[in-house]
């Protein structure tokens, strides 16, 4: 996505005072005003944008060095001591306890006024104002420890460096106070802050913007650092594009090629590929082969928080509705025997061979690559996907091998062909088991249908 300010409406937003002018002191006062404080923050124009806004949850999404944790940190106290509420708490929740020590808590207490302070609890980081309210700082690194509190606010800072369940947690801490949320951060690939983005939900807006849009960076340095950086590192931590993560485990799948308006087509065999989880999604793929074997994933199934018993009777529905022939095979994982027993009660049988990790991804990049069936440049990958099937899309985008401080290295294009082979030789074989459920049931597709048309060819003995 390129840096843009996106949809960012007119009007007063709901603060304790009106939005910052460009060039104005912020004014921040306590109720009942027991102290006032003007801040010497001039916000640029994108700043002020995000402050401007009266969306219910905000996001500031920039290059390094944009701004987005001064304007979080700003945006924090307003909500904290907005008049005409009950005093109440607000959380700041940063990826982890060093990050949130040593940046975001660093930034918050540089531009805090101390008049406004009533008190510091330093074991529970609990900073209690002078009206009553109260902000607390907490980690995101163990998602669970986020659950039962009540909140009037929260700001997550470096959001995209979060799990989903952070933020899905947090929206349940406002829930009973009408409360809001904001959050700054860097893109990080096509992860759940993409989707926010994209999702067009009226509750949230987005201010998204380069870091040569921050008029306070020397231009200099931007330059600097452009130079330094591969071009795909620099549009995503310099231009706050949404970039395809280093690592990427399919490096050949582009949305503008593999995807497509795809349609069910009786006269060709169906298959289900069928990943299992509860926590983590169920995901059930409907595959289709061409008599040329491509391969054409025409719609997806994908669940969390449901019984095996439930899955079945839904995938078995989704299928009388959309008219599907019965299927030619189920392929899975073999290690969950009572997802499996389960399916086969509802006339789902399932077969499954276990095999290395590595070949069935090797299938699946085959299948990526461009086939020379057409015309001279015109040729179609041999695999392809329904554009409807947006979590398939989004885990293809996503789906990494762990980052390792060599990689980056090896990114920039001034670093020897050599040593990029050295560094991709060091990196872990296995993928980030994360986001990877369709990844995962589209792989025991492939290692079974292909394992199925080897065992079913004829052969001659000579």
């Amino acid at each position: 996505m390129p840096a843009a300010h996106v949809r960012v409406r007119s009007g007063d937003a709901p603060h304790l005072s009106p939005p910052p002018r460009w060039g104005e002191d912020v004014r921040i006062e306590s109720t009942p005003p027991l102290a006032v404080a003007r801040l010497p923050y001039r916000p640029h124009t994108r700043q002020h944008a995000f402050h401007l806004s009266g969306a219910r949850y905000r996001g500031l999404i920039s290059g390094i060095r944009g701004g987005k944790t001064l304007a979080g940190c700003i945006e924090s106290l307003r909500l904290a001591t907005k008049p005409g509420t009950y005093p109440g708490l607000g959380w700041i929740v940063a990826p982890d306890y060093p990050m949130l020590q040593d940046s975001t808590m660093r930034e918050f207490f540089r531009w805090c006024p101390r008049q406004v302070i009533a008190g510091w609890h330093k074991t529970d980081r609990l900073l209690t104002l002078v009206d009553g309210n109260e902000i607390q700082f907490k980690s995101a690194n163990e998602p669970d420890s986020l659950r039962g509190a009540t909140l009037k606010w929260f700001w997550v800072d470096e959001g995209a460096l979060c799990q989903r369940a952070v933020w899905n947690i947090l929206l349940g801490r406002v829930a009973s106070t009408r409360g809001r949320g904001i959050l700054t951060t860097t893109p990080k690939g096509f992860n759940w802050v993409y989707d926010l983005v994209v999702s067009g939900d009226p509750d949230y807006e987005f201010v998204i913007f380069k870091s040569s849009d921050n008029p306070y960076l020397p231009r200099d340095e931007i330059e600097r650092l452009y130079r330094q950086y591969s071009p795909a590192f620099a549009r995503q931590e310099l231009e706050a594009s949404f970039e395809h993560f280093v690592g990427k485990v399919y490096q050949d799948f582009r949305a503008d090629v593999h995807a497509a308006e795809l349609t069910y087509r009786p006269e060709w065999p169906l298959y289900r590929a069928l990943d299992w989880g509860f926590n983590n999604p169920t995901v059930c793929l409907w595959i289709q082969t061409d008599p040329s074997d491509r391969v054409y994933i025409i719609s997806e199934y994908y669940e969390v928080l449901k019984t095996h018993q439930e899955n079945a009777l839904a995938i078995v529905e989704a299928e009388k509705l959309a008219g599907y022939e019965p299927a030619a095979a189920s392929y899975c994982d073999p290690a969950d025997a009572a997802a499996r027993a389960e399916f086969v009660r509802h006339g789902i049988s399932t077969l499954a061979r276990r095999t290395d990790l590595q070949v069935g991804l090797e299938l699946v990049r085959r299948a990526l690559k461009e086939r020379a069936d057409g015309k001279p440049g015109q040729g179609k990958p041999g695999l392809l996907v329904d554009r409807r099937c947006v979590n398939t899309i989004r885990e293809f985008n996503s789906y990494r091998y762990p980052d390792a401080p060599a990689e980056t290295l090896a990114a920039q294009s001034e670093v020897s062909a050599g040593m990029r082979r050295h560094f991709a030789s060091a990196r872990r074989e296995e993928p980030v088991p994360a986001d990877n459920h369709a990844m995962d049931a589209l792989r025991y597709f492939f290692v079974n249908w292909q394992t199925s048309r080897i065992e079913a060819e004829p052969f001659e003995v000579r």
